[in-house]
């Protein structure tokens, strides 16, 4: 049985699951869906800080900390403030 929350593609689980080798097409594809995401529910900070964690995946670490930035200033359940605080820290540490 599979963990739902590993299969979400709003969630960060699904996107470390992956195995390396399909992790460049699989971020390129979480990018574009996560640009049309953000179009759909500018709101949703969840979107924001999974949209900057595909980025910093991809290398592009600065967009990736902008994007964790507005997912902690929308707001949102503790998870998701949780999330992109840790994803702010880990990449103002590169």
């Amino acid at each position: 049985m599979t963990n739902g929350l590993a299969c979400s593609p709003r969630s960060t689980a699904f996107l470390a699951s992956k195995p390396a080798a399909e992790q460049p097409a699989i971020y390129t594809k979480s990018i574009e869906n996560y640009q049309k995401a953000i179009e759909l529910k500018p709101e949703d900070a969840a979107y924001h800080n999974n949209f900057g964690l595909a980025l910093s995946r991809a290398g592009k670490y600065a967009e990736g900390v902008k994007l964790a930035q507005e997912a902690v200033q929308r707001g949102g359940p503790a998870d998701v403030l949780a999330e992109a605080w840790l994803l702010l820290g880990r990449l103002q540490l590169r």
